[in-house]
C-alpha cells in the first residue's frame, strides 16, 4: 500500500494542503467519496483553529491536521458508519497534536507574521509589545494545565468561539456541563492570572 501523502494548491503558496487520493481510495464506492470530502470540508478550518491554539504555528497547526484527515482516510469505511464520527476524529486530531508539538520542540518553532503584526500594532498605540507577550504566553500556559474538560471548555468556547451547544456537540456531552467547565475554569485562571474571563449566557468569551 502506498503511503498517503499531502500536496499544496496552486493558489495557496504552502499555505492550505489537501490529502492526496492514494491507495486507501481506491476501492471506495461513490458515497463513501463524497462523505469523506464532505467531512473534510465540515471539518477542516475547525480543526486548523483548533491545532493552531496548541502549536501556535500555522506550519504545525496544518501538519497536524494533514495526518489527522491522512489517518481518517486510511479508515473512513469503518469511521463513516459510527454514531459520531465527529467525536473520533477529534481525538485523533488531539493525538497528532501531540505527536506534531513533540517534533517541533526539536526545531525552533516560527512565530507567525499575524503574530508579529499583531504586537506591532499594540506597540504602535503605547504597548509594550514585549509585555503583551510575555501575557499571551502565561494566558496559554495556564490554560494547558487546566484539569482537560476544562481545558476543552475553554478552546473551544472563549479561544475558537463556539457556543457551550456548539462545544457540547463536539465534545459529547451537554451545555450545561460545558457552562459548568467553563466556570470552573474562569475561577481558576482569574486566580492564577488575575484576568477575570466574563462569558455571555451563551458560554462565548465576551469581547
Amino acid at each position: 500500500m502506498s503511503e498517503v501523502g499531502t500536496e499544496e494548491t496552486e493558489e495557496s503558496d504552502g499555505a492550505v494542503h489537501l490529502p492526496r487520493c492514494p491507495a486507501p481510495m481506491a476501492g471506495w464506492t461513490p458515497a463513501l467519496h463524497e462523505s469523506y470530502w464532505a467531512f473534510h470540508a465540515r471539518w477542516h478550518d475547525d480543526f486548523f483553529a483548533y491545532a493552531h491554539v496548541d502549536l501556535r504555528s500555522e506550519a504545525g497547526a496544518l501538519a497536524a491536521v494533514d495526518t489527522t484527515f491522512q489517518d481518517l482516510m486510511r479508515q473512513w469505511p469503518r469511521v463513516s458508519v459510527m454514531e459520531k464520527p465527529a467525536a473520533y476524529a477529534w481525538t485523533v486530531l488531539k493525538k497528532r497534536i501531540i505527536d506534531q508539538g513533540r517534533r517541533r520542540r526539536r526545531t525552533p518553532i516560527p512565530v507567525d507574521d499575524d503574530v508579529l503584526g499583531g504586537l506591532l500594532d499594540e506597540r504602535s498605540g503605547g504597548i509594550d509589545p514585549f509585555d503583551t507577550l510575555v501575557e499571551n504566553l502565561a494566558l496559554h500556559d495556564a490554560i494547558a494545565r487546566l484539569p482537560e474538560r476544562q481545558r476543552e471548555a475553554v478552546r473551544h468556547c472563549y479561544l475558537l468561539g463556539r457556543t457551550s451547544a456548539e462545544a457540547a456537540e463536539i465534545l459529547d456531552v451537554d451545555a450545561a456541563t460545558i457552562r459548568s467547565h467553563l466556570n470552573r475554569a474562569k475561577r481558576r485562571l482569574a486566580r492564577e492570572l488575575r484576568m477575570p474571563i466574563t462569558p455571555n449566557g451563551d458560554g462565548k468569551a465576551s469581547s
